[in-house]
């Protein structure tokens, strides 16, 4: 797992930051719940879980191009080393604040693929609430028992968090902001 603060430029931050969420932004997806109906079976139940909705922009999805806002965002990371690995899919998810207000809850801990050979790079589009939480179990076959968190990464805006796809992660509703958005790209890692 690793972090880097201000990935790309304060421009680029700016620049996407109104793309996203500003009034002329891109068109999102309601969805029921924050995890894909493909991620359940590798998903961890506990009484810390709260099912919210989400909104999602898909960029690209099982080996093909979902919007044409896909090349605006491979080129806005241009020059941090993406532009070499393989997509596998890339997704903008935007959470609003959630009715309940148990600010120990997070949403369900899962993994953004099996393979071991994938990496997720979560790119944090504003700064927000709404924690990321890592767990130390990674997907082996098998869902854990039990999840031991081993870190919680608080949005900033231009922070990337990378780790292996098969990390147990969960995401964590907005409380005090408007807003939480990032962008969620999976990747195959160089072989």
């Amino acid at each position: 797992m690793k972090v880097i603060d201000d990935i790309i430029d304060k421009n680029k931050q700016d620049e996407l930051e109104s793309n996203l969420i500003g009034n002329n932004g891109i068109p999102y997806f309601h969805c029921l719940d924050t995890v894909d109906s493909y991620q359940e079976q590798i998903m961890f139940k506990d009484k810390n879980i709260i099912h919210q909705p989400q909104f999602v922009h898909i960029l690209y999805n099982e080996n093909k191009q979902n919007s044409t806002a896909f090349e605006y965002i491979m080129n806005i990371f241009n020059g941090t080393g993406i532009e070499k690995l393989k997509p596998k899919r890339l997704k903008i998810n935007l959470l609003t604040p959630p009715i309940t207000k148990n600010k120990k809850s997070y949403h369900h801990p899962h993994c953004d693929s099996r393979d071991s050979n994938d990496v997720t790079f979560l790119y944090y589009v504003c700064d927000s609430d709404g924690d990321t939480y890592i767990f130390d179990q990674k997907y082996n076959g098998e869902v854990p028992n039990k999840l031991t968190i081993q870190k919680r990464i608080s949005p900033k805006k231009g922070r990337m968090l990378i780790f292996d796809s098969n990390n147990f992660h969960a995401s964590s509703p907005p409380f005090c902001q408007d807003f939480r958005c990032v962008i969620n790209m999976v990747f195959e890692k160089c072989k």
